[in-house]
């Protein structure tokens, strides 16, 4: 079960917390997965520091002392003064302190220049060799920022930003994508323009792989892997609700989803069909383009997600690309002669990326590469290995990891 969910669950079954330890309990939780393996190694310095034992610490400090005493060794807070709020007795005041003080040499080092990566090894050792590998690494340990995207059916980026400036929440547009807003700081989630569909949270990395899809309005579409329709909705309006798309996926509770945030958002040329449907009707084939934003491990999203990356294994890893073939395959039959087939993850590792795409063109030699850079994308930073690929990374607050390929039917 994702964190988020777990928090939400415990939360409702624990009403009487207010909202302000809910936010503060609920970022200690995020804050452990994602300092979780230098946690760990806080604790086996101190099990074997002489003359301080981990024993000794649970001797005098139950288990969310010391989890409280770790998060805020990772992340600088006040230990002192976080114990002490948790703690009010003032017969605690002076145990923290000595806690703090007595391994506060063990921990010096952890503190300020930590040498690990906070992933698993076998994780580790993938990314060595990925460009920035380090600074991806390094870029989960901080908390994620939100954006949304404007909905130009029904709204513009200056309504929006005037909507949120009027209930306290400090945004800025986007410099990469035209109808981005970054949330800098404040609850929006209440708003009637949110509530309306003026605009949708949607994270800029996916509103960039829209662009460069760059469909045109009598273009007749389809999003194979569309879940809750986020992208699907994002190309319904860069296609001004004209031509078609067909958004289809394997689960119909997403699906259904999709189509009450399509009514909410004022989209009309959008039609929902599930993979029966989908594989049923004939008439649902030569296809302008299609997308296929493959399901992954998600690894471009963990600095959202931190504790998806210490439960996936190379196990995982290796069925995902199996999967990611087959829905790869099965989407490109549906692209017409002279369409674009668009293959995306929100994946770092090469296995879920290029391979898949060099696997692709070596058993279908009636497709070709097109220069993502032709793409009439904004100005932007972006990384690219080479003309065949674009990649995201997760460097900037607000942006997950991402890859993208196109590719042409000839």
């Amino acid at each position: 079960m994702p964190l988020d969910e777990v928090c939400r669950l415990y939360f409702i079954k624990n009403r009487h917390i207010g909202s302000k330890t809910r936010r503060a309990s609920k970022e200690n939780v995020y804050q452990v997965f994602r300092n979780f393996r230098r946690c760990m190694d806080i604790i086996t310095a101190v099990s074997f520091h002489p003359g301080h034992s981990y024993e000794a610490l649970l001797m005098h400090a139950d288990i969310q002392q010391l989890l409280c005493f770790v998060v805020c060794t990772c992340t600088g807070a006040d230990r002192t003064q976080l114990f002490c709020d948790m703690y009010p007795d003032n017969a605690y005041k002076d145990h923290c302190s000595k806690i703090c003080t007595a391994y506060s040499d063990i921990i010096h080092g952890q503190k300020g220049g930590y040498p690990g990566c906070n992933v698993p090894f076998w994780i580790e050792d993938k990314l060595a060799n990925h460009p920035l590998g380090q600074e991806v690494m390094r870029s989960f340990e901080a908390p994620s920022s939100q954006t949304v995207r404007v909905n130009t059916l029904i709204s513009s980026v200056e309504r929006v930003m005037k909507e949120m400036e009027r209930c306290g929440v400090v945004a800025k547009p986007s410099h990469e994508v035209a109808t981005a807003i970054h949330v800098v700081r404040g609850n929006f989630t209440q708003s009637p323009g949110y509530l309306r569909g003026h605009f949708e949270v949607q994270d800029l990395s996916s509103q960039i792989l829209c662009a460069l899809i760059n469909p045109t309005p009598d273009d007749y579409g389809l999003d194979f892997c569309a879940g809750a329709g986020g992208k699907t909705l994002a190309l319904g309006a860069l296609q001004k609700n004209k031509g078609k798309i067909v958004a289809s996926d394997i689960d119909r509770k997403r699906l259904m989803r999709g189509r009450q945030r399509a009514q909410r958002a004022g989209a009309k040329n959008i039609y929902f069909a599930d993979q029966h449907e989908l594989s049923s009707n004939t008439t649902f084939t030569n296809f302008d383009w299609v997308l296929v934003d493959a399901p992954c491990s998600g690894s471009g999203t963990w600095h959202r997600n931190p504790d998806m990356r210490w439960f996936i294994t190379v196990e995982d890893l290796q069925k995902y690309q199996i999967c990611q073939r087959e829905v790869l395959a099965a989407g490109a039959s549906r692209v017409r002669r002279g369409g674009l087939l668009v293959y995306a993850t929100c994946s770092l590792f090469e296995a879920e990326n290029t391979q898949n795409v060099e696997w692709f063109l070596d058993t279908h030699p009636e497709f070709r590469c097109v220069d993502v850079r032709l793409r009439h994308l904004l100005p932007g930073p972006w990384q690219t290995y080479s003309d065949r690929y674009l990649r995201l990374l997760p460097l900037q607050q607000g942006r997950d990891g991402f890859f993208a390929s196109v590719m042409r039917r000839i």
